[in-house]
């Protein structure tokens, strides 16, 4: 048993306990927000704001109407620049949305960020290593995210860019959608998914796969055995496995995706699959009783309508699963 504390050293826990904790000084018109460093001072009200990736912060940003006036981007075989997601989601490229191209993801464009004129940068933590050079061009905020909830990115970003009232009525928008689907699939209840991708011949289970992950679970749907371990383990997107595993990849849902924007085709992942594991889909049951699902990849982000179409593309696969004549009366072990 502890020794006892003295009253003194008590009574002072307690009074400390239930006083607030000192928020950062911030200048005039800028908040305290904390981020993936600890706490940082950022404008209350931005109004210049340069995205470091188009998928995870530019796509949320421009869809709630934040004013973002640069972005990271890529460059297509013809030499056209683009965003991926924001291109086919809301249609826009960088001419349309009026923004400035800042460099490819690891070949940032500094002096293209700087003739911006930024008041806030928007990254996250995988742009760390930049942080510190773009912090001499304007204060760079670095959004955290929690494994455990596949929005709290999307949050962070929508905070730090001065549009959190706009994601919290899109959420509300969603959760209702949301209800109203699992009313009517009351059976996805307690079924198990497992989200896969082969790719140059090595094999990768996802923990955290955006929308994909977030409506899955929304449902009611659980991860099964081999990425329960995964979670357990920290894993906080994704981890390289080898074809031994195959047959822990079972699940009553297997979830692979194939990419609008790179010339696949729909059989593209499974032939990505037999590269590592030929013959995979007559060994793997959810493959061969028609339980493995293919979804783009480009729909898989954060972004309201990408939860919209996820939600829509999900609920209707899984209808067909649990509907079909041969379909198991409860999910599988």
């Amino acid at each position: 048993m502890r020794p006892a504390a003295s009253a003194l050293p008590c009574a002072l826990s307690l009074l400390l306990a239930g006083a607030p904790a000192f928020a950062l000084d911030c200048p005039e018109g800028q908040r305290p927000f904390t981020d993936v460093r600890g706490e940082i001072c950022i404008p209350a009200d931005p109004q210049r704001i340069v995205s470091l990736h188009d998928m995870t912060v530019t796509l949320p940003l421009l869809e709630l109407g934040a004013p973002v006036v640069g972005s990271m981007g890529r460059i297509d075989a013809a030499g056209n620049r683009y965003m991926r997601s924001v291109d086919l989601v809301l249609g826009l490229d960088f001419e349309s949305a009026g923004l400035g191209y800042i460099g490819a993801w690891e070949e940032f464009d500094y002096e293209a960020v700087a003739a911006l004129a930024p008041d806030l940068i928007i990254g996250s933590r995988w742009d760390a290593d930049y942080a510190e050079r773009m912090g001499r061009i304007a204060p760079v905020v670095l959004v955290p995210d929690d494994p455990a909830d596949a929005m709290s990115l999307a949050r962070g970003v929508a905070d730090a860019g001065g549009v959190l009232d706009r994601f919290e009525a899109e959420m509300a928008r969603y959760e209702a959608n949301l209800a109203r689907v699992r009313a009517a699939l009351p059976e996805a209840q307690g079924m198990t998914y497992a989200e896969v991708q082969a790719d140059g011949g090595t094999l990768y289970v996802f923990t955290n796969f955006g929308a994909s992950t977030k409506v899955l679970r929304d449902l009611g749907l659980v991860p099964n055995a081999l990425t329960a371990e995964l979670l357990a383990q920290g894993v906080a997107d994704y981890a390289e496995l080898t074809a031994e595993v195959l047959p822990r990849l079972e699940a009553d849902v297997v979830l692979d995706s194939f990419t609008l924007a790179y010339g696949d085709s729909m059989q593209s992942p499974r032939e990505r699959m037999a590269e590592v594991i030929p013959g995979w889909c007559d060994l793997l049951p959810a493959c061969s009783e028609d339980r493995y699902v293919v979804l783009p990849r480009e729909l898989t982000g954060i972004s309201f309508r990408e939860l919209d179409m996820m939600l829509v593309a999900i609920s209707t696969n899984l209808a067909r699963i649990l509907h079909r004549p041969s379909a198991p009366s409860v999910p599988l072990e």
